[in-house]
């Protein structure tokens, strides 16, 4: 397998395999008396597994014991097919040994085999998940989880390849990994473990290994952020921004500070396109200490012209109408005049790829050599699927990213999984090159976003650097030169997925912007597909 091609595979790819899925059904209902079930849960003087508990906001599940084990049904839940008294997970012991099967979003079954753990009488985590106990009359205590973080630093330091590469390591790491570990014996919530393992992931370099996933309630107004501060959005450049000073009585200076020591940002794209959005969330404005009232309405000091002024929004509600929509197929094709056009909406390879082979080869077969990959909104995946694309329009050497793989026992476990092993080596290695060969002199135009990233910026740079055509649109998150090749590990406690990066990856043009892939044509992403197509119509063969 070719270095490139075993760095692709990046977290969603991972994610598909890491645990047992069992296909999709109905949850089953559990023949429970929900009134009497809270006259007991009221009177219990012990804190253990049974009681009310909340899942992320989404749902409101009661835990009783079952046998040797424990139900949880749902008794409230924010979405509509989950109804009172389905089974959301059951905890039973089979041959002394414990298993949950786990009822997921769409109903659909997995399979875990750790132990469930009371971390507090208050937090209790299964499967995956961290539940927190509803109305307790339980006092809250503090967590440890230094066990976990002695784990990940542990995999951390013998999996990514920053501790191989010379000058790369910066000189407070081992500031930051003392304070991670120290933070993680006295926690008051799993979501400041999740914020120390962030910090700690900065000193990596690397964008991939972001932990923090935003949800739920934010300030619905449009910001932007750039060198000189943060700003409401003006569609009219031409009048003076209104700064935001203050947030919920914090300075947006120090918000900005806990916002970058939290998160990587591999270039400007990604400073001023995350920032504007991160510093919204009621989670990231709780974490770093504004106080967020009963009423979820947050003040807001906005300066013009020497002028401050305070106005109050109400948090709103993430839609969950958004999450719900149907997804676009993975890849599909149409003819636009004599251009071939693939939208491509994740590198996952397999059968659907297939039919779009086939047609791009009886493309070249009647001479169309005017190709449009669209990988708008792409966050990438395994980079076989573009290999597969650039093979049937007949290029036959494509320019060669450069890199490292660190070779861990992790690593050769996860590629031993593919048929894919290694000599007896610390690493493997490759140069950059631009060299290609295009026998029927296509021309490709890649389509990008802020949010094509990974797999996407290594075509993108594939097709810029070896000048087999443009790329039309706005410049990616990810920098072309990056870490990559991630792999899950789990930890004892939480059984907290995290991902790891495995290599180092080069563009192949050596001597380009190893920060941005800056598009050829810079245009807003909703005009880059016609410009592509007017651009397209106008080239000459060869040009």
């Amino acid at each position: 397998m070719k270095l490139s091609t075993t760095l692709g595979i990046i977290c969603m790819v991972m994610l598909l395999i890491s645990c047992a899925s069992i296909g999709t059904t109905r949850s089953p209902f559990w023949d429970v008396d929900i009134d009497a079930f809270m006259d007991y849960v009221a009177q219990k003087e012990i804190a253990d597994f049974e009681g009310i508990w909340d899942i992320d906001g989404n749902y409101t599940v009661g835990v009783l014991r079952d046998g040797s084990g424990y139900i949880g049904f749902t008794m409230e839940s924010v979405y509509a097919d989950w109804l009172p008294r389905m089974v959301k997970f059951k905890i039973e012991v089979i041959d002394d040994s414990t298993r949950t099967t786990w009822y997921m979003r769409d109903h659909s079954i997995e399979i875990y085999n750790n132990e469930p753990v009371l971390l507090t009488d208050n937090i209790f985590v299964v499967g995956r998940s961290q539940l927190k106990r509803m109305d307790s009359k339980f006092p809250d205590s503090l967590i440890d989880l230094s066990e976990d973080a002695k784990y990940i630093v542990k995999m951390v330091e013998e999996i990514h390849p920053i501790f191989i590469m010379e000058g790369m390591l910066g000189d407070d790491y081992d500031e930051l990994r003392a304070e991670y570990l120290k933070t993680t014996k006295s926690l008051w919530s799993i979501e400041e473990f999740h914020y120390a393992t962030a910090r700690y992931f900065v000193s990596l370099k690397d964008a991939h290994m972001n932990l923090l996933q935003l949800s739920g309630d934010y300030i619905d107004i449009e910001l932007v952020y750039s060198d000189r501060g943060l700003f409401v959005s003006n569609e009219d450049s031409s009048l003076p921004q209104m700064e935001v000073i203050e947030i919920g009585g914090l300075s947006v200076s120090k918000l900005l500070e806990i916002i970058k020591n939290h998160f990587y940002f591999e270039n400007e794209t990604a400073r001023s396109f995350l920032i504007p959005e991160l510093i919204k969330y009621e989670m990231m404005l709780h974490f770093a200490g504004v106080e967020i009232p009963e009423s979820k309405i947050i003040p807001i000091t906005l300066s013009k012209d020497g002028t401050d002024t305070t106005i109050e929004y109400s948090l709103t509600s993430f839609n969950q109408e958004h999450i719900e929509r149907q997804p676009e197929p993975i890849i599909r094709h149409e003819m636009i005049d004599d251009i071939f056009y693939i939208k491509l909406t994740l590198f996952i390879d397999g059968d659907h790829i297939t039919p779009v082979v086939e047609e791009i080869e009886k493309a070249i077969d009647k001479d169309i050599w005017r190709f449009i990959i669209d990988l708008r909104g792409n966050p990438g995946g395994t980079t076989d699927v573009a290999e597969r694309l650039f093979e049937a329009m007949g290029i036959t050497e494509l320019p060669e990213h450069g890199g490292l793989l660190r070779l861990s026992e992790s690593r050769r476990e996860a590629d031993a999984e593919y048929g894919v092993f290694y000599d007896d080596v610390d690493s493997i290695s490759s140069s950059p090159s631009t060299e290609c060969e295009n026998p029927n002199n296509v021309f490709i135009i890649v389509l990008t976003d802020e949010y094509s990233m990974s797999s996407s910026h290594w075509t993108g740079a594939k097709v810029q650097d070896g000048k087999l055509g443009n790329i039309i649109g706005k410049p990616g998150m990810n920098a072309p030169n990056c870490f990559g090749g991630v792999i899950p590990i789990y930890t004892p406690i939480l059984n907290q997925t995290i991902m790891v990066s495995t290599g180092w990856v080069m563009r192949p043009d050596a001597d380009a912007d190893p920060d941005t892939l800056i598009p050829d044509i810079l245009v807003p992403a909703e005009e880059a597909l016609e410009t592509a197509l007017e651009y397209l119509r106008g080239l000459e063969r060869g040009m």
